[in-house]
């Protein structure tokens, strides 16, 4: 007897045949122009009717050059730049749908443009993505509005070079709109005159960075924070329950379990199952150090349900966020696609992270080296989650940054495929939840403290990122962003993203500036906290202004930042070097003529002429110096070596150092 055999699909001619990247497609196949590797693209645009849509896929593959093999409409673009591109034309043709939604774009009026822009501006358009009710921003910077409507002018090249079915044939010199926003934007507090420069952003002012941060601090230590990191751990376990019973209300067997109640007969093995997951997620809690007169599993169920977990998980990341900018230098762009399965932590304690760097290394990726309370943040990034993030056993991505807390999507899912795509990585969210952090902070400590401090971006971080750097040994400075530093000061975490020409710059007039901090110090009511031998050579030449104002001490300053050259911190004081004063400096290489600060040590600046100290500050750490060369030449049993000597020699400096700050 013949065996019957299910008959299989067949694959017809045409499927097997089936062009990609067609209009009508919800994705698109790209291949990365820098990598070569192969993404998928969303281009569904949910928020767009069938016309717009199948005009916002037309536009893309136009922008991208269009097919780079006509006969398999393939398609290459920077994947960072595309998904950009894609998010700005979702924008536009929402609006379309709304507000044109069978009309042509080259039919389009110059009325229309103007309101499209309007809304643009004022950020009133919602796309299924972005849902305007998460977001703070009331309105978006000049150049986000332009980078956004320059597609419209673009549209029109396109179509009349016959590369589009449609495109708008109107006047396309937007920025001569702009004005017409004047009066709506200054009632939303927003600078115009600085609205319409355009451009990068100022620092952050440290004081305003340095109270985010420790509220960011206070954010991730707290017992609320630990308690969900508790939760979510035991959660990837297998003592796991389901989060609706968790957070189900009612007379149910969690809650008879966690009254104490007499739980049915029938019902023993699931109040079992209940009794494990509540041990755990207790033990997890007294792991993390979580305070013994704090109970996570009140904290938790009481939340109110899982949307409020949720809104308790973004305040989490929030502060994790404003950690990372602070502290590490990182662009947005690098937090968005830093991979969980990226970094790994060395012997010494020190995280690496590999980035892909588009903006300055061509794609490939970068090792970037974070510490301390940079580290710390990502390990909550990693924990608060109902995936498996790092170090993932099926070497699945998902993103640092990214959200994995959809209860039906990301619940269980360890054991299967995932989808790693995560939410909240797009550039906007990272603005409107620093905003809404922001806002916060404003609330809890009053608007004195920060009333003249309103825009603040994300970027701006990367310039504070170096005011943080230069002060990290300042007795003024907190404590734990001291001890921050202290995991990896030399060298390569301090300078892995001061590396390029602009941060170059950044850093230069950071370093300015900071010295003129010191100079009015050196000077002032503090003067005598200051000591060392550049110190006293500034306090000299002010000390020739007949009259000493405040007008005659900023004439000086100024020279002395044409005169600068560096300005170095250690934990035993400043190597302040001027270019005048180079040809001093202990560290000077005779062949170059240049002082390689970098080199810079107690036992060699502790008698440099371009040396200074401050009591406060280094005072700890020049003691601890002292002995330590003081137990060496007592223990060391050969006298009158090169080693003994150098310990001699930085005994005496260290203690006429010690000296000059008692006197």
């Amino acid at each position: 007897m013949a065996i019957l055999q299910t008959k299989q699909p067949v694959k017809s001619k045409l499927e097997q045949n089936r062009l990609i990247n067609c209009i009508t497609d919800k994705t698109f196949s790209i291949s990365d122009s820098n990598s070569g590797e192969t993404f998928s693209l969303d281009v569904s645009f949910k928020g767009a009717n069938s016309r717009w849509r199948n005009w916002g896929r037309e536009y893309l593959i136009q922008w991208a050059n269009g097919y780079t093999d006509s006969k398999l409409q393939t398609l290459s673009a920077r994947k960072s730049t595309i998904e950009m591109k894609r998010n700005q034309i979702a924008k536009l043709i929402t609006w379309a749908t709304i507000n044109k939604p069978d009309a042509s774009l080259a039919s389009w009026s110059e009325e229309d443009v103007f309101n499209l822009l309007k809304d643009i501006v004022f950020n009133n358009i919602q796309t299924p993505e972005r849902k305007l009710l998460d977001s703070s921003l009331q309105f978006i910077g000049k150049d986000t509005l332009l980078k956004t409507a320059w597609h419209i002018s673009n549209s029109g090249n396109l179509y009349r070079k016959g590369l589009l079915s449609d495109g708008y044939l109107g006047p396309s010199n937007f920025e001569s709109i702009l004005s017409e926003f004047e009066h709506d934007l200054t009632l939303l507090e927003c600078d115009f005159k600085e609205w319409i420069k355009g451009g990068s952003y100022d620092s952050v002012p440290l004081e305003v960075a340095s109270l985010l941060l420790l509220e960011a601090m206070n954010t991730i230590h707290s017992d609320e924070a630990k308690a969900v990191r508790a939760y979510f751990s035991v959660q990837r376990s297998a003592l796991k329950l389901f989060p609706e019973s968790v957070f189900k209300k009612g007379n149910t067997i969690f809650n008879q379990v966690v009254s104490g109640k007499a739980v049915n007969k029938q019902f023993i093995q699931a109040a079992k199952r209940i009794e494990n997951f509540l041990e755990a997620v207790q033990a997890q809690f007294k792991s993390l150090k979580g305070s013994k007169d704090f109970d996570p599993v009140d904290f938790v169920i009481n939340l109110g349900g899982h949307k409020q977990l949720n809104n308790k998980v973004k305040e989490i990341y929030d502060a994790c966020k404003i950690i990372f900018f602070c502290l590490t230098g990182i662009r947005v762009h690098e937090m968005k696609q830093t991979d969980s399965q990226d970094y790994y932590k060395d012997d010494d304690g020190v995280w690496r992270f590999k980035t892909k760097e588009d903006k300055t290394q061509q794609g490939t990726k970068q090792l970037r080296a974070i510490g301390g309370l940079a580290a710390e943040a990502a390990d909550i990034l990693c924990d608060v989650s109902y995936i498996t993030k790092h170090d993932r056993k099926d070497g699945q991505s998902t993103y640092l940054f990214g959200y994995y807390t959809a209860m039906k999507t990301h619940f269980g899912a360890d054991e299967k495929r995932v989808v790693h795509d995560g939410a909240g990585v797009s550039r906007e969210n990272f603005r409107d939840r620093l905003i809404i952090f922001f806002n916060k902070v404003v609330d809890k400590f009053g608007d004195t403290v920060l009333d003249e401090y309103r825009g603040i971006y994300p970027h701006a971080f990367r310039h504070s990122f170096v005011d943080f750097v230069l002060r990290r040994f300042d007795g003024n400075i907190h404590e734990a962003i001291r001890n921050h530093f202290r995991h990896c000061i030399n060298g390569e975490f301090t300078n892995t993203y001061t590396d390029s020409k602009a941060q170059d710059q950044i850093e230069f007039a950071a370093q300015q500036k900071y010295m003129a901090e010191l100079v009015f110090e050196m000077v002032g009511e503090h003067s005598q906290d200051f000591t060392g031998p550049i110190a006293l050579f500034i306090q000299r030449e002010v000390s020739k202004f007949e009259f000493v104002t405040e007008e005659d001490i900023g004439a000086y300053i100024n020279e002395l930042k044409t005169d600068l050259l560096h300005v170095v911190p250690h934990e035993y004081g400043y190597c302040l070097v001027l270019k005048s004063r180079q040809h001093l400096a202990k560290c000077l290489d005779k062949k170059t003529g240049i002082a390689k600060v970098l080199n810079g040590c107690f036992e060699l600046c502790s008698g440099c002429p371009n040396s200074l100290h401050n009591k406060a500050s280094h005072k700890e750490n020049i003691i601890r110096n002292v002995i330590s060369h003081e137990s060496f030449l007592e223990k060391f049993p050969i006298k009158n070596t090169p080693q003994s000597e150098v310990s001699k020699k930085v005994v005496q400096n260290g203690n006429k150092i010690l000296a000059e700050m008692e006197n």
